[in-house]
């Protein structure tokens, strides 16, 4: 059995305030133009601000410094805000309706209400009120609510959703989890390794994993369910800085990076002193090989004398 973890990202830009804020008042903007259409729509004034709100995006991002940056955000939360309260408007006024549209409309409505809501309430804690929201209380998508912030190995910052998988000797997955948020490797051994058991019925004979679930209490753990060997892959760094697996059973010379390999493998050449032989003579019709000025017992000789080439080696 072998452990892992990846990530699948969702299909999303990269999160801010601001453009959050600024999707806020571009979906809120195309449900009100589409609520025109339907059926018995009430005639009510509302005013576009995709404009308004993309300058204010845009000049926050190139703003630096929260005192210049805080206007900014202020205009952007007050437009979307008045966008929102224009939707809640038209939403309670519309005349129920059975038709299709109308029922997609208001489900359409409903779905980005709350969520426009938790926007602006995060932005305001965020950059007015000085507080740090916790990561599993941030929406970081309008479109994709359901993707968690992802941190892994100290990599860029990934949103999606991590994945533990179980793969059995040939590579093929046997086991997959979608966790919830982002919890450490560490934890996920047990409970994956627990899954594995009571769906084979016994214990693998063999358990492999990255160096993020190793930990004393799961390699103790795993032996008490009756595993006899548990591997965690230790995870080294190389002189020039990257990091990788170790690479076992390769003498050490060749777990250094390629620039720093040929002075400790000259050290370590060796000549055999010893009759050559070669594996394929069909293929060197040419090559007549000559050893002590003498030809070598069973060498390739080419039909033809003119095509012999000699090699003469040294004792």
């Amino acid at each position: 059995m072998r452990l892992d973890s990846t990530v699948t990202e969702a299909l999303m830009h990269e999160p801010s305030d601001s453009s959050l804020l600024s999707d806020a008042v571009r979906v809120t903007t195309r449900l009100l133009d589409r609520a025109e259409a339907l059926p018995a729509a009430p005639a009510i004034r509302w005013r576009d601000r995709r404009r308004l709100a993309k300058k204010r995006a845009r000049a926050i991002e190139y703003s630096r410094g929260l005192d210049k940056k805080r206007p900014l955000y202020r205009d952007l939360i007050a437009a979307a805000e008045a966008s929102r309260a224009e939707l809640q408007e038209f939403a309670a006024r519309l005349a129920p309706s059975a038709q299709t549209g109308v029922a997609r409309w208001r489900a359409e409505v409903d779905r980005y209400l709350p969520l426009i809501e938790r926007i602006i309430a995060q932005t305001q804690r965020r950059v007015f009120d000085g507080e740090g929201v916790a990561a599993g209380e941030k929406l970081v998508s309008l479109f994709e609510p359901h993707a968690d912030i992802i941190l892994k190995g100290g990599r860029q910052v990934q949103y999606g959703h991590k994945l533990n998988l179980t793969t059995g000797k040939s590579g093929l997955i046997l086991d997959i989890v979608i966790e919830a948020g982002n919890p450490a490797d560490r934890e996920r051994f047990l409970p994956m390794l627990d899954r594995h058991i009571a769906r084979t019925g016994a214990p693998p004979r063999q358990t492999a994993a990255d160096g993020g679930y190793a930990s004393r209490a799961n390699l103790a753990a795993a032996k008490d369910r009756g595993i006899r060997d548990v591997a965690f892959h230790k995870k080294v760094r190389h002189r020039d800085g990257r990091d990788g697996q170790e690479p076992l059973g390769l003498p050490p010379p060749a777990q250094l990076p390629r620039r720093h390999r040929s002075g400790d493998l000259l050290l370590q050449t060796v000549i055999w002193r010893r009759p050559l032989h070669l594996a394929r003579p069909g293929t060197l019709q040419g090559l007549h090989l000559v050893c002590r000025g003498g030809s070598q017992p069973g060498a390739a000789r080419p039909p033809q004398a003119h095509l012999i080439a000699q090699l003469f080696v040294r004792d």
